[in-house]
């Protein structure tokens, strides 16, 4: 049986102390079919460059060059999903393990 793709999309703005915590609850799983597609809404924290220094193959991340509505930004986070389910986890949220 095959198994089931994810792609868990994270709207994020300016989210630098809670977006890895976010992250670390994703990549933790025991199931690997699933992608991390971080959507940063034109951030001027050092979201990026904590994203980029946690150097996983799993995670996606596209970054608006101007402030954009929130749609907008969870519009340009789910153009990136090309096959499977879609969830939209918030930036501070997690998933438990197992899950």
């Amino acid at each position: 049986m095959r198994n089931i793709f994810f792609n868990i999309v994270i709207p994020t703005k300016n989210r630098a102390t809670t977006l890895p915590l976010t992250i670390k609850t994703l990549i933790n799983q025991n199931y690997g079919d699933y992608k991390i597609v971080i959507a940063d809404n034109n951030s001027t924290d050092n979201t990026e460059s904590v994203i980029k220094e946690m150097n996983n193959n799993k995670i996606i991340y596209t970054k608006s060059n101007k402030d954009i509505s929130m749609s907008e930004n969870w519009e340009r986070g789910l153009d990136l999903v090309d096959n499977g389910y879609v969830t939209i986890l918030g930036d501070d949220d997690g998933f438990v393990p197992n899950s």
